[in-house]
Order: C-alpha cells, then sequence, then structure tokens
C-alpha cells in the first residue's frame, strides 16, 4: 500500500478489492518488463 486512507475500513475494502485482480505482466516482445504502477482507488460513499 503506497498510502492510507486513514480510515481501517476503507484500507480494508481496497485490499480485499485488490487482492482479486489479476496480474498481466507488461511484455517487450515475449520478454515480461519490470516497472511499477499506482492505481488510485477512489471511494464514493452514499
Amino acid at each position: 500500500m503506497q498510502r492510507s486512507s486513514n480510515h481501517d475500513t476503507l484500507d480494508e475494502s481496497a485490499l480485499e478489492a485488490v487482492k482479486q485482480w489479476r496480474f498481466v505482466p507488461a511484455k517487450r516482445g515475449d520478454t515480461p518488463e519490470p516497472c511499477w504502477v499506482t492505481v488510485p482507488i477512489v471511494f464514493e460513499l452514499d
């Protein structure tokens, strides 16, 4: 986690969502290419 929302419930929800994602590495030809990506997770509360 890069940064906390400062709300445990939101942090836990974000982690649970990300655990369900499937990673597909970037490739250059057939060779996986190392990289870092930051994906913001935005919450909308009713």
